[in-house]
């Protein structure tokens, strides 16, 4: 019980650290290197260069998450990657009229395996919300994470793993 109280103590502390606050709508970049410095980095999956059918599913999670009121709800993460472009994070709630406006899909980008990073954020909207494309071409990587605030002060963070 120990190192589980450690564990979600250091995740609460991740969480602050990272500052991942209430922000409009609209995607923000969250960073501690240069988000958008690389081609196609920072626009959605589109029918331009980076058609959003082009992208494949790399990893799927599916997790419990706070919704509105305080319950649990269920969502899906998944993080897409298409060899032209980059990947991107999606989350989608098992039922939208339960969904949760606590919640945001992030995509982290990182040159260097995880030592630094930079984020793009979206909010989820009718449960489900997607992020901007970061560019995880050459040798970079890129994770997805699910940010909930729980009521209780410490936000909730899933990720998956670095691909």
């Amino acid at each position: 019980m120990k190192i589980l109280r450690k564990v979600v103590l250091a995740t609460a502390a991740s969480a602050s650290a990272l500052s991942f606050a209430a922000v409009p709508a609209n995607a923000q970049p969250l960073s501690s290197a240069p988000y958008g410095a690389y081609a196609n980095e920072g626009t959605f999956p589109s029918s331009g260069p980076c058609p959003h059918g082009s992208f494949r599913v790399q990893q799927e999670y599916t997790t419990n998450a706070p919704n509105a009121l305080g319950g649990l709800i269920t969502i899906t993460v998944r993080l897409y990657y298409y060899g032209a472009c980059g990947a991107f994070a999606e989350a989608q709630a098992a039922d939208s009229s339960q969904a949760s406006d606590r919640c945001s899909i992030v995509v982290d980008r990182s040159d260097d395996g995880g030592a630094s990073w930079s984020s793009e954020e979206e909010w989820m909207d009718n449960g489900w919300a997607e992020t901007k494309i970061a560019n995880n071409l050459n040798g970079r990587l890129a994770r997805g994470a699910l940010v909930c605030d729980n009521l209780s002060g410490p936000l909730f963070i899933f990720r998956t793993n670095w691909y």
